[in-house]
């Protein structure tokens, strides 16, 4: 099972983690170098130990479409509100903060 950090693709740079519960992640970063863009993943699923999307036997982001993406960060963000407040939770709604920032100006 995968770690947000531990899933790495060269379609990604800038990545900056909005959520990682172990079973689900989201990040936000240059997708192809184009643009902005939200990346999400199931770190593990009952058939696969590396999570969906994969390839190759390597985890990898599926990119979020434009018109969902301010929705899906606004999700992330109420469900970071209703947890335990600890340093991570913290990092990730700053995170997920700056991105619904980056993602209005698009």
């Amino acid at each position: 099972m995968p770690k947000a950090e531990e899933v790495t693709h060269k379609d990604w740079t800038e990545i900056i983690i909005l959520y990682d519960d172990g079973q689900f992640s989201a990040i936000w970063g240059a997708f192809r170098g184009v643009e902005r863009r939200l990346g999400m993943r199931w770190n593990q699923t009952s058939t696969s130990q590396i999570g969906f999307p994969n390839t190759r036997g390597l985890p990898i982001w599926f990119t979020q479409v434009p018109f969902l993406e301010e929705s899906t960060l606004h999700g992330l963000l109420r469900q970071l509100l209703a947890l335990e407040n600890t340093s991570k939770v913290n990092g990730f709604i700053e995170n997920v903060i700056a991105a619904l920032r980056e993602a209005r100006k698009q």
